[in-house]
């Protein structure tokens, strides 16, 4: 009987071994290099920007045995987190996630990130590390196809882009020739009377029919321009809540972008 007791709580100790990861982009990372259990904090139908740590999470962040995040100030509660090992992936990059947070659509700035995540984890894992080594050459060559196949698809696309907030702000960088406007900043509310104007005199000007809106983000800000100019709205899935692979999220942002420049 004391036995049976042992190996149960033996059981429940190692049940409890698992990689926590922020966001939804860097579980589907996490998952391509390593094999373990990996569990995400924040729900990906929820907004990483208005997220609030509650006594749940909290006890997610105690048990896991690292805790995953992109840093630079994108996850504003992580200064509250004591007693865990962070691994910060934006700590390679050089920029302030905090700005632009969506650095995971550019497939150059994940390949750094991927380097640092399995840094990471061989710390955590040293009896994992050659076979997340071998996972992380193949995540690393499917990246660099996927840079060369997504330059290759919009490399003779030259119509402005339209989005709503700057979440393409790195993807639009790395693979798009021209211009690429927002109607507001990230943390603005409303959209001014000269912005307005700006946008409708672009649009009617460029003949853009179709403004790119995140999912699962509201979309009334958006509606002057879209009445106006009588624009289509895309759905733009930044956050791979419907990805089940990086590829796939990366896929699914291109796609999206390529009918808007239609």
């Amino acid at each position: 009987m004391k036995r049976l007791v042992v190996l149960m709580i033996f059981s429940s100790v190692i049940a409890l071994s698992y990689v926590l990861v922020s966001v939804k982009p860097l579980f589907l990372m996490t998952k391509e290099i390593y094999e373990g259990d990996v569990k995400i904090l924040i729900d990906p139908h929820v907004n990483p920007h208005t997220f609030q740590l509650n006594p749940s999470s909290m006890r997610k962040i105690e048990r896991a045995d690292v805790l995953v995040v992109l840093g630079g100030g994108f996850e504003e509660w992580l200064s509250r987190i004591k007693g865990v090992k962070i691994c910060r992936l934006s700590d390679v990059l050089g920029i302030a996630p905090k700005i632009n947070p969506h650095v995971w659509l550019d497939p150059v700035l994940d390949q750094a990130m991927a380097v640092k995540l399995e840094g990471c984890l061989e710390e955590i894992y040293p009896k994992e590390s050659e076979k997340m080594r071998i996972n992380l050459v193949a995540f690393l060559k499917k990246l660099s196809d996927l840079e060369e196949k997504i330059g290759s698809d919009l490399s003779r696309k030259d119509k402005p882009i339209l989005e709503l907030r700057p979440a393409l702000y790195h993807f639009a960088k790395r693979f798009l020739r021209a211009d690429y406007t927002t109607l507001v900043g990230q943390s603005q509310a409303s959209l001014s009377p000269r912005k307005l104007r700006d946008i409708l005199k672009m649009c009617r000007k460029e003949n853009i029919r179709y403004v790119l809106v995140e999912k699962n983000s509201s979309r009334k800000i958006a509606q002057p321009v879209v009445r106006a100019c009588k624009l289509k709205i895309i759905e733009v899935d930044v956050l791979g809540t419907d990805a089940n692979s990086f590829e796939g999220l990366l896929k699914s942002v291109e796609k999206s972008v390529e009918e808007a420049l239609r």
